[in-house]
């Protein structure tokens, strides 16, 4: 005994329709019963426009009266009864024989909930504005579809279409929300533990010529949000000094710059950015500068101070997308090769 929806995971705004898996009769009428705070939707018996004015489901089934699409004006549960009748047609046996009248029997209530999907975004941008919008359907707490959308740049919209990009994107859906990435706060804790252990790592190899006293964390870790994105700002500034000033220090710390995993989101002012610096600078920075000991030659040995914290569903996807961002040359069916090139190596831009 079950509600189907058409679609199957509703979204704002959007037609539907339902059918109950339950259902004997040729009737379906919907009582509304309660709607999420936002909306605005009547309570009732559902009807089609109408002058008239049935006050029971018998008079709705025998005046057609009842709806059979509806439009949701906001995202969350809806609880509804559903009443199933079945049509009668009587054969009158003489004259005035009231019981070859039409009429309907009811043959169950059934108690139903529907949910209606919300929409969500998130925008993937790096530090010159190149970048697009991720958008979510979330249907209660699961992720039921994903899209790369709105490219600030031709660049960005190819980088969407990379095979590496598109199958992280795919992965979300069904994913939990709350499961899809590690907490901010424990993560940003985590780099900034990890971070300070490896600037001063001078050990086996060695790691570095000699401990980075420059480019020190200031800031102890924050216990809220808003403390947490500054944690995070600093992380940026002193991580990116460490990465790419080490060889000119007066007592250089790096053998070779490591110009290659320089992270590329900008500076956070809200929690959206703060979640897009994080990835980056966590996964496409940090865990892969700690390790470079090759073209360049950053480190004499691989650090020691791995990440803690697993990536997420959306860390790989952000990753992924960044480092699709920064490739150089890069090949997409169904994409001018020749332009591609020269978006990608010279910063071009598309004409008509």
């Amino acid at each position: 005994m079950t509600l189907t929806t058409t679609p199957t995971y509703p979204t704002v705004g959007e037609s539907t329709t339902f059918s109950e898996s339950s259902q004997v009769g040729e009737v379906l009428i919907v009582e509304l019963l309660t709607a999420p705070d936002a909306s605005t939707q009547t309570l009732g018996y559902q009807l089609i426009a109408t002058d008239e004015t049935p006050s029971t489901i018998f008079e709705i089934a025998a005046g057609d009266y009842q709806a059979t699409a509806f439009t949701f004006d906001a995202s969350g549960e809806y609880t509804m009864k559903l009443y199933d009748l079945r049509r009668w047609d009587g054969s009158p046996q003489f004259d005035g024989d009231s019981g070859g009248d039409e009429y309907f029997e009811l043959l169950a209530v059934y108690d139903r909930t529907a949910l209606i999907s919300s929409k969500i975004e998130l925008n993937l941008y790096s530090a010159g504005g190149e970048g697009v919008t991720l958008q979510l359907t979330v249907n209660h707490n699961t992720i039921r579809a994903s899209e790369l959308l709105n490219p600030t740049t031709e660049k960005a919209k190819v980088a969407a279409l990379e095979s590496t990009v598109l199958t992280p994107l795919a992965a979300l859906v069904t994913s939990s929300v709350t499961g899809m990435n590690p907490g901010l706060m424990d993560a940003i804790a985590d780099l900034h533990a990890k971070y300070e252990s490896h600037r001063v790592e001078v050990g086996g190899g060695p790691v570095h010529l000699a401990a980075d006293a420059t480019n020190v964390l200031r800031l102890t870790p924050a216990d809220s949000l808003e403390g947490a994105i500054i944690n995070l700002n600093e992380i940026r500034e002193e991580l990116l000094e460490h990465m790419k000033d080490g060889s000119a220090a007066t007592v250089p710390w790096h053998t070779e710059d490591d110009l290659k995993n320089l992270p590329i989101a900008a500076q956070a002012t809200s929690l959206g950015e703060a979640t897009v610096l994080l990835s980056d600078l966590r996964l496409r920075g940090y865990a892969r500068h700690q390790v470079q000991t090759a073209n360049p030659t950053a480190h004499g040995a691989a650090g020691g101070f791995a990440l803690a914290t697993a990536a997420g569903l959306l860390d790989d996807l952000i990753v992924a997308y960044f480092d699709a961002i920064v490739v150089e040359d890069t090949k997409v069916n169904g994409e001018p090769e020749g332009a591609i090139d020269a978006l990608h190596q010279f910063g071009f831009t598309k004409g008509e």
